[in-house]
């Protein structure tokens, strides 16, 4: 068993194209993309971290989405996050919760990222999607936002290593970029090169 963390998917959000101008033609696209990335690294008995801003649309909407996903799911709800911690639970999550999470004695998972003063804590969070913060300049913290992710999710245990040694910026990807926006066999066969 494996533990991953993703952010910021927003299955089911058409507007998230334009606004984080995503490579894809149309938000089914970008479903099926995100969703055949997750299944390709995550077993079944992973637990994946989903850090906020998970999916648009009603209970059957979530549900579909849900029962596509590999793996243990736990949601940490972000600011799109709207439907009842029942709906998510009766999706298939098996935990829900609104605050952060600490893992590992050191490391603080949320959907904004946590301003100030960390102490002795990383705080790895989503909600950005490539807007500058006060995080994105901190060694302490991690947009672990699908954005910045070529939509993938990521091992936590290399998370947590890449911010240990001070190399967040290792994780990142140069692929989003991308001056006009490509076709599904474009950005798979570039993923896979």
């Amino acid at each position: 068993m494996k533990r991953y963390v993703i952010s910021d998917t927003h299955f089911n959000h058409s507007r998230i194209l334009e606004y984080c101008q995503r490579p894809f033609d149309n938000v089914e696209q970008m479903n099926e993309v995100i969703i055949n990335n997750w299944n390709k690294v995550i077993n079944e008995d992973d637990i994946v971290y989903v850090l906020g801003d998970f999916c648009f649309g009603n209970k059957t909407m979530l549900k579909e989405i849900v029962s596509n996903l590999k793996g243990r799911k736990i949601l940490i709800c972000g600011n799109h996050d709207n439907l009842t911690k029942n709906a998510y639970y009766e999706a298939g999550f098996e935990t829900v919760t609104k605050s952060p999470i600490i893992v590992d004695s050191d490391f603080i998972l949320s959907h904004h990222p946590i301003q100030g003063d960390l102490g002795k804590f990383y705080n790895i969070h989503g909600h950005r999607h490539k807007l500058p913060s006060e995080a994105q300049f901190s060694p302490r913290h991690f947009d672990i936002g699908v954005d910045d992710h070529n939509f993938f999710p990521h091992e936590l245990e290399k998370v947590e290593k890449t911010l240990r040694k001070g190399e967040r910026k290792t994780c990142r990807t140069n692929m989003m970029r991308m001056k006009r926006k490509k076709s599904l066999k474009e950005l798979l066969l570039e993923l896979f090169r």
